[in-house]
């Protein structure tokens, strides 16, 4: 995913609440320099919440080998519906 916005940390400071609400309402990616380097980025507490989970789901072997037995079932038909209970 590309960044919403590039901006120099002084930049960030002088305009931080509106930035915020960027980055809190429509879920903005800001990726702040200092010196004209990537320093930090700011982003939305859900998009890490979710970024967080993918890579703990991706680090999990036994995980990563059930998802994609699952999906091979799936692409060659072998689904089935869910009852009620």
């Amino acid at each position: 995913m590309p960044m919403d916005s590039v901006l120099p940390f002084s930049e960030v400071w002088n305009r931080l609440s509106e930035l915020a609400d960027r980055v809190e309402q429509q879920s903005d990616r800001i990726l702040v320099t200092r010196n004209g380097r990537p320093s930090f980025m700011m982003v939305n507490c859900d998009y890490l919440e979710s970024l967080e989970e993918t890579l703990d789901i991706m680090s999990d072997p036994d995980l990563v080998a059930s998802l994609r037995r699952s999906q091979a079932e799936a692409e060659a038909g072998l689904v089935f519906p869910l009852r009620d209970p």
